[in-house]
């Protein structure tokens, strides 16, 4: 037997000191070492023992057993079972783990510990130790070899010649690890007993990992085709449908104003960066959305301009090319264009990113008359990537100004 991982705490204490696997313990005959009647498990190292003691499985040491370092082998030890004639309660036998009653003639009543929940022990040293009923280990025992009957392998997966062949994603002994919740979506886990992949095949619910980042393959963006939970897709099939990509993000509140500050958005092409602008505050926030969240881009937001110049109340965003893999830990370049007004007079003024912050570059664009003093909205806008912007300059006069070498 083995115990599984499916304990993310327990595995960690079971890598660090306690072995998975577990064998039957057998005597110079041949024949299984047996407590009430049922087999004895060591580890290969004859330390660790799970053995029945009359009412459940319990996870005890090769010293609590009186087996000396002497001992360590297979036979000495049935010898020294078989013939100690143990009594549980009155030997004092302590235990780390404890299983579900298994008691004898029961509908539990097994020959293994196979698939028992298993329960942190109280710290009891005489008579029955007690299981903590509320210190569940979600980690079982499972059988390392599989058969089509008593133990076949899990979720549709064949047993080949004793061994279980994962063939949808799963993965241990009994293919009994199923690869959800794990930022990439399994098909074969897509549906509603498996919570939809856990969440893996739609934008609104998945998370990424270190393994994989959500809506990709590889370096590819594939999106979330296979999306088929009810809340975050569309009603019938081939029907396109509005969704909620992220979850939504809290305007900031001025201090000593109880109502949100004004905003201006834009959200670039890829739907992954989002700048926003406070005109009341003379400032513009830059957001990169991972998976569910909007994270702000640097520490610092976009200024520079005298109070009241309503930095902000116009904005544009540069295409946004590359993976989401290319700005997790380093955000990708994005050019943001931001009017603003000064002097009577409005103007663009247009940033870029450099490694951890935005810099102006440039000279600002002057329009010819303040639009914003008039009620009328300047336009301007970036194409071709960022290289170009096409601004308003006047009721009747649109100018292309070539960013690269800053000339219109």
């Amino acid at each position: 037997v083995s115990l599984d991982l499916s304990d993310p705490e327990f595995l960690v204490q079971a890598s660090e000191s306690l072995p998975l696997d577990y064998y039957a313990v057998k005597n110079d005959q041949g024949d299984f070492v047996t407590i009430y009647e049922k087999p004895v498990y060591a580890d290969l190292e004859f330390i660790l023992f799970f053995v029945f003691n009359g009412r459940r499985w319990m996870y005890t040491t090769s010293t609590a057993l009186g087996i000396g370092p002497a001992d360590a082998n297979e036979f000495a030890i049935a010898t020294i079972i078989e013939e100690a004639n143990l009594h549980f309660f009155y030997d004092n036998i302590t235990s780390l783990i404890m299983s579900d009653p298994s008691d004898i003639g029961s509908p539990s009543d097994s020959t293994t510990p196979i698939d028992l929940s298993l329960y942190r022990t109280s710290d009891q040293t005489w008579g029955f130790q007690r299981p903590l009923m509320d210190e569940i280990i979600l980690s079982h025992l499972i059988c390392k070899t599989c058969d089509a009957t008593q133990y076949p392998c899990l979720y549709g997966n064949p047993c080949v010649n004793g061994s279980c062949n994962c063939l949808n994603g799963a993965s241990g002994f009994n293919c009994q690890l199923i690869p959800v919740d794990d930022g990439k979506c399994d098909v074969g886990f897509n549906s509603v007993d498996f919570s939809y992949d856990r969440g893996d095949c739609c934008r609104g619910t998945c998370i990424s990992t270190t393994e994989f980042f959500c809506g990709y393959e590889g370096r590819v963006e594939v999106g979330f085709p296979n999306c088929e939970d009810g809340a975050y897709s569309c009603e019938f099939p081939n029907q396109t449908c509005w969704a909620r990509s992220a979850a939504n993000y809290e305007l900031p509140k001025p201090r000593g104003v109880l109502a949100a500050a004004a905003a201006t958005i834009q959200l670039s092409s890829n739907g992954r960066v989002m700048v926003v602008g406070y005109p009341d505050l003379d400032r513009v926030q830059v957001l990169d959305q991972f998976d569910l969240t909007w994270t702000s881009r640097s520490d610092h937001h976009i200024g520079g301009t005298p109070l009241g110049s309503q930095f902000g109340s116009s904005l544009a965003i540069s295409t946004v090319g590359g993976s989401i893999l290319d700005f997790v830990y380093s955000p990708v370049g994005v050019h943001v264009a931001i009017g603003a007004t000064s002097n009577e007079t409005d103007f663009i003024r247009i940033f870029q990113w450099n490694v951890d912050q935005f810099e102006p570059i440039g000279s600002d664009i002057l329009l010819a008359r303040a639009f914003s003093k008039t009620g009328v909205a300047s336009y301007f806008d970036f194409f071709e990537g960022s290289r170009f912007l096409a601004a308003q300059v006047d009721e009747d006069l649109i100018d292309v100004f070539d960013l690269d070498i800053n000339e219109v």
